[in-house]
């Protein structure tokens, strides 16, 4: 859980007024720390997007072949987690 790392981060988009949220990116299926992390992450006072990528197989498989896993593994769920995440961040650059 590496959330305090992003404060510095924060705190610099805040300050340029940069419209920003934070991914929650390599979640364990299951994970009871998930809900602690989004605790953690309100008390930032930044908006969190409602997609998540979670830690899957299709991603670092993807990766080692060189590619993404859109291209990769185009039946996985995998995918579609980043193709969902896509649509939230053209959605807040509008």
């Amino acid at each position: 859980m590496d959330i305090w790392a992003i404060q510095a981060i924060i705190v610099l988009a805040k300050a340029e007024q940069i419209k920003t949220f934070v991914v929650l990116n390599r979640i364990p299926a299951q994970a009871r720390l998930t809900e602690a992390m989004r605790d953690a992450i309100k008390r930032f006072e930044v908006a969190l997007a409602k997609p998540q990528i979670s830690n899957r197989v299709a991603q670092a498989s993807a990766m080692v072949e060189g590619f993404s896993v859109t291209e990769a593994h185009q039946r996985s769920t995998a995918p579609a987690e980043i193709r969902t995440l896509m649509q939230e961040v053209l959605k807040a650059a509008r």
